[in-house]
């Protein structure tokens, strides 16, 4: 078997020195990058055509963003329910403002009986019908507390502006069909432990899902015409093993199927072919936690990656003096597929 391909990462493109940098997505119609530092409550946005970056602070903690398919603004997961952010709460230039700006929520809150054993919503992404699919992530690290729901895309052209409000958000709980309201969530996993990095093989058959604390990417078969997970396909793709240590984090794709991971405790970011052969290492030997990747750029052949600061994961910062910050590594020789975008 040959040996993977190393890179060295480069210097950071933005010292952005965030607690939980994570959840980056690239949008190919404004050519932006949008990602998170989750603990501070901030989607940073930015634009590598003018060099302008910059954050604004919202009033929970969002895990996930995707971008829409029919309108701007993003559509989050945010402390314990699904939200949305419209253009006018992301302006730009950025105004880098501490001051909480409110979430619209779009969906009722997961069921109250999870509340004291869930953190918040984690990571998460769309899939080709418009779906968008996110996880809970529970606070025992001993326990399989968290699940997997899905945000189902709406239907006859409706937009989210359309469902705002009390009438949109409905009663009750998140899966519960009584609760009303015009947009629909389904439970599709639970017995989770750190929901993650997510993601679709090119013909939407197969999909990667990510358990950080299970330290574990499995695969699925899925439908990508209704949005059907078959729970006993599951398969082990990769679990962490020597010489890789932490644990893998956020994904993303390639155009030949493969799958980029994030590693967490483990400065690097790590190639997978669909046969789960390891292809390439990029390396950042002055950051621990690697927490997202995501392709960018015209050509999106541009890897962006957030990361973390070591005190989230409880190490001694030492060298580690990059966690936090924002890289993009060009040159890698290979191209990326858009995000799929939630549809209403």
């Amino acid at each position: 078997m040959a040996s993977p391909r190393i890179v060295q990462g480069p210097e950071p493109l933005l010292r952005t020195q965030c607690e939980l940098g994570e959840g980056c997505v690239w949008d190919t119609r404004v050519q932006r990058l949008y990602f998170l530092d989750i603990l501070r409550h901030r989607v940073y946005t930015y634009e590598p055509s003018s060099g302008i970056w910059g954050f604004e602070t919202f009033s929970e903690p969002i895990g996930c963003i995707a971008l829409r398919e029919d309108g701007e603004g993003l559509i989050a997961a945010a402390l314990h329910t699904f939200v949305f952010i419209p253009s006018s709460s992301l302006p730009f230039p950025p105004t880098s403002s501490t001051t909480p700006r409110p979430l619209e929520h779009l969906t009722p809150p997961i069921p109250r009986a999870l509340h004291a054993q869930t953190a918040r919503f984690n990571d998460g992404a769309c899939d080709a019908r418009g779906a968008f699919l996110c996880g809970t992530i529970g606070k025992d690290e001993e326990r399989e507390d968290g699940v997997m729901w899905m945000l189902e895309p709406l239907e006859g052209g409706r937009r989210v502006e359309d469902v705002q409000g009390a009438q949109g958000v409905g009663e009750g709980e998140m899966g519960d069909e009584n609760a009303g309201g015009s947009v629909r969530t389904r439970k599709l996993l639970d017995g989770c432990n750190a929901p993650n990095g997510a993601g679709w093989s090119p013909d939407g058959k197969t999909f990667y899902w990510t358990d950080s604390r299970k330290g574990t990417i499995f695969t699925f078969a899925y439908d990508p015409y209704t949005s059907a997970l078959d729970l006993l396909s599951r398969k082990v793709f990769h679990c962490t093993a020597p010489p890789y240590n932490g644990t893998p984090d956020g994904l993303c794709m390639d155009d030949q199927g493969g799958i980029w991971s994030a590693r967490w405790q483990d400065s690097r970011v790590v190639r997978f072919a669909p046969d789960g052969t390891v292809t390439d290492e990029v390396r950042f030997p002055h950051c621990g936690n690697m927490t997202c990747c995501v392709f960018g750029g015209p050509d999106l052949d541009e890897l962006y990656v957030t990361s973390a600061s070591s005190r989230v994961s409880g190490d001694h910062v030492g060298r580690f003096l990059e966690g936090g910050d924002v890289y993009v590594v060009r040159g890698l020789g290979y191209r990326g597929v858009e995000r799929g975008r939630y549809r209403g």
